[in-house]
């Protein structure tokens, strides 16, 4: 496996305290560890589709799949970055100049034919394992647009109360995950239950969107030149807003016949980490 990368970055200082700077990223990668039946005898014919359809007759008959790992899969990644930088160091009252914050947003492309993850398990399996551009499509970690924002307050004052204050957030948004579709049944008759409805690419559905809000307030108190002690508060997703990890996408249906999917297809069926609070004390010496 071998990877070639391109990076190109622009930046420019649009005042003393605003800075811009604009990125685009290429990788490909080339011979990527992927799994492939090598005992499914030659295909019978084909599905409506196009795709190859298998009877249970195998090369070697003392064994039903005979998996192996072999160097041909194949990806490429496109990423445009555009990064937006203020301090308001000398500008504003004194509380404004102790603000500074980031706005970051990247649109992304990922195409692959590999696994989804890891290798050797029988879902991890090609859809085809004679036809490796049916598994071409969207990777599975495909995120097409992600936002964030930041910003950090501190504040430097003779006022005690205001001093020695360091108050941080840090927001994000991003548009859904790729997820693939399967049938719920073997299409193709190669064993392997893990086959696309009839003219659906490889994760071609996408989840829903994910927001969240981080936040941290951290105070100091100086108890001498030495010695000093910390309080902080964070809060992982503030809003507790349910943000999906995983959906349901297997759709069930009889093949061949007219049924609907089943209503559990789309449902989300995990989701990430809920509303976290927690409470430090630190002491440096």
């Amino acid at each position: 496996m071998y990877v070639n990368q391109v990076q190109l970055s622009v930046e420019r200082a649009l005042a003393e305290d605003m800075a811009l700077q604009v990125s685009y990223a290429f990788t490909k990668g080339t011979k990527i560890p992927i799994v492939q039946n090598i005992n499914l005898a030659p295909p019978v014919g084909t599905l409506a589709d196009g795709r190859n359809r298998y009877t249970t007759a195998r090369l070697d008959p003392r064994f039903n799949n005979i998996n192996m790992i072999t160097a041909a899969g194949n990806s490429n990644y496109n990423g445009m970055g555009i990064n937006f930088n203020k301090r308001f160091g000398k500008s504003g009252n004194k509380l404004m100049r102790a603000l500074q914050f980031n706005l970051a947003y990247t649109w992304s492309h990922g195409l692959d034919n590999s696994p989804e993850s890891g290798i050797g398990g029988g879902t991890e399996l090609p859809q085809d394992s004679f036809d490796r551009r049916a598994d071409y499509g969207n990777s599975i970690s495909d995120v097409r647009h992600v936002f964030n924002a930041s910003a950090v307050w501190r504040p430097r004052s003779k006022n005690k109360i205001l001093n020695n204050n360091l108050l941080s957030f840090i927001f994000f948004a991003r548009s859904g995950n790729s997820f693939d579709v399967r049938a719920g049944t073997d299409l193709n008759s190669d064993s392997v239950n893990n086959d696309r409805p009839l003219f659906v690419g490889r994760n071609t559905y996408k989840g829903p969107s994910s927001y969240q809000l981080d936040s941290r307030y951290t105070r100091t108190f100086h108890l001498s030149e030495r010695y000093r002690l910390l309080f902080f508060a964070e809060a992982a997703n503030v809003f507790n807003t349910p943000n999906p990890a995983s959906e349901n996408g297997t759709i069930n249906r009889t093949f061949g016949t007219g049924t609907e999917p089943v209503s559990t297809f789309g449902n989300i069926i995990s989701f990430r980490e809920m509303r976290r609070v927690q409470f430090g004390v630190r002491f440096d010496f």
